[in-house]
């Protein structure tokens, strides 16, 4: 009978009497060259056609598919940036593979699916005599390296320490249970789903410090913000606690809703200063108030119940009421201009200058002195009876 060969390593197996006097050639070849080149050999592939490769294969000699590692690379740049298939026979065989093509390379049989190895990567795999796959997807100890490049997930029933950093390269999906992605427009992406929280970050208490709500976008922070500048780019809306908005038109906007203020600004005695009641248009100013500009109302200066409005210019600085009449009382009453205290009371124009002027003296039987400015008169007017009273103190019209 003739030689045979093996079917996964294809080695020689001489029949009885066979081979007289090239027997040993035979062994010596099937050793030193095919099993060495099983466990330790290394194929170089380096030639593409439409961006595959079928490794060689051969009964009795040297052959790609016979070596424990293959290193793929491409010479010339065949492959340019189009992703590398190479093709292995369907026989049951351990590959050890490194990609240096420049992009994804997939080691597949025939009619399988094989996997796809990272470029700048070293893959285990195992051809099954129908598909390639990973040879290697479980530690049940401690795995120490260098770095770590996964095409595919990565379960740990442990932790996970990395003395360098961790870096993402993929994007998240819905449904991850926890995930830590990235992309080059979103950077980094931490992705989860939980029945109250999507996303928790916990201090070393085990306490929430930020937490976004399952299915929501509102974050919600425990403790204090400390910030350079807070920037609104929304607005608020009603039934909001307390809400910091803004819009193009409005600017900055506070809303909120209490029982007694809808909006309540304090200073830093936790004492009231300004105070919008609860559901009204209404500012309520505590203390007082110091204008550098004009005010301009669109609606009534109200007080408390009973209260004054008092207007205290600094210093010297005068009320000016800039409009062509000013009128004084309201509903029944009789309107009514006085002195603030026990004052003479002076009617003048343009502050005093060139004008005649009338004093309201402030005492019991006090004058009331109308006095014309240089050679002015005092111009009563109409149709009059003048009388002089019998006390000699008055002068009385009568029409």
């Amino acid at each position: 009978m003739a030689t045979t060969y093996t079917t996964l390593l294809k080695l020689a197996k001489p029949t009885q009497g066979e081979l007289d006097g090239s027997w040993g050639t035979v062994v010596n070849d099937n050793i030193t060259t095919m099993i060495e080149e099983a466990i330790a050999g290394r194929s170089v592939i380096n030639t593409w056609s439409t961006n595959s490769h079928t490794l060689t294969t051969a009964d009795g000699t040297t052959a790609e598919s016979r070596a424990a590692m293959l290193s793929l690379t491409d010479t010339g740049d065949q492959l340019g940036t189009n992703a590398a298939t190479v093709i292995c026979p369907a026989l049951s065989k351990i590959y050890i593979v490194k990609n240096a093509v420049g992009q994804a390379a997939t080691l597949k049989t025939a009619s399988g699916t094989g996997v796809a190895i990272p470029n700048g990567t070293t893959s285990i795999l195992f051809c099954d005599g129908t598909n390639v796959e990973e040879a290697i997807n479980n530690f049940t100890g401690s795995l120490t390296t260098a770095a770590i490049a996964a095409s595919g997930a990565i379960t740990s029933t442990g932790d996970i320490t990395a003395a360098g950093t961790l870096l993402a390269t993929g994007d998240t999906a819905a449904g991850d249970d926890a995930a830590i992605g990235y992309t080059a427009a979103e950077g980094l992406i931490l992705t989860g789903q939980g029945s109250t929280n999507d996303v928790t970050i916990k201090n070393d208490a085990d306490a929430d410090v930020i937490t976004i709500a399952t299915g929501g976008t509102s974050v919600d922070i425990v403790g204090d913000v400390t910030a350079a500048t807070v920037n609104a780019d929304g607005d608020t809306s009603a039934g909001d606690n307390a809400a910091m908005g803004y819009t193009a038109a409005e600017g900055l906007i506070l809303t909120g809703q209490g029982s007694t203020n809808d909006v309540t600004i304090k200073n830093d005695a936790d004492a009231d200063v300004i105070e919008i009641p609860t559901g009204t248009q209404n500012v309520t100013f505590a203390g007082g108030v110091t204008v550098a500009g004009d005010i301009t109302l669109t609606g009534d200066v109200t007080t408390a119940s009973n209260a004054n409005v008092d207007i205290n210019p600094n210093g010297t600085g005068d009320v000016v009421l800039k409009t062509d009449l000013v009128s004084v009382g309201g509903g029944s009453e009789v309107g009514h201009v006085s002195s603030n205290g026990a004052y003479d009371m002076k009617i003048s124009t343009n502050s005093g200058t060139n004008s005649g002027t009338i004093v309201i003296t402030d005492a019991a039987n006090g004058a009331i002195t109308l006095a014309p400015n240089g050679t002015g008169i005092v111009d009563v007017q109409g149709s009059m009876n003048s009388s002089i009273s019998t006390t000699g103190k008055s002068i009385v019209f009568g029409f």
